[in-house]
């Protein structure tokens, strides 16, 4: 026989954790609706419908967060600039290519303006900001999620 000695404990290898380099953000609001729409600078901006039922105005103007400007898990994608007589293409993935294949962030953008996203408020460094989570639709066909804005041939106007 060999010499065994019991001692009752147990050796397990140790595990390295990863250290955090994501933002903790402060989500504020319950899941809301946004227009995608740009500033006079060319950045996408957020105009939030928010409910009245918050300390807040009733269209909130806000960025969106950089962690909304990833391509990887988006399924909806369009390209940055105009491919066939000035109009943008979309391209309409499934989840498994978008996680695999995030394609180029030069070429591509998930937004565009006048189409409705959905999304979380959050609160970032002392301001605010739209953590953008799902593609919703055009503005025209999903003008009942954002009843407070009403979109003009030029930008946006107040209800």
């Amino acid at each position: 026989m060999s010499n065994l000695l019991f001692t009752g404990f147990k050796f397990k290898p140790a595990t390295v954790k990863k250290p955090r380099t994501e933002r903790k953000h402060n989500v504020i609001s319950k899941k809301l609706h946004c227009i995608c729409m740009k500033n006079e600078e060319g950045e996408f901006r957020a105009y939030v419908n928010m409910p009245s039922d918050l300390e807040f105005p009733d269209i909130l103007e806000v960025p969106f967060t950089k962690e909304s400007y990833d391509l990887r898990g988006k399924t909806d994608i369009f390209t940055k600039e105009p491919i066939d007589n000035g109009k943008y293409i979309r391209l309409c993935r499934n989840k498994v290519h978008a996680n695999i294949f995030p394609n180029l962030e030069e070429i591509y953008t998930p937004f565009r303006e006048r189409y409705v996203y959905s999304g979380y408020l959050v609160k970032i460094d002392d301001h605010f900001e739209f953590n953008m989570t799902d593609f919703v639709d055009h503005y025209s066909n999903a003008i009942n999620l954002v009843p407070n804005i009403r979109l003009n041939a030029d930008n946006y106007e107040d209800v």
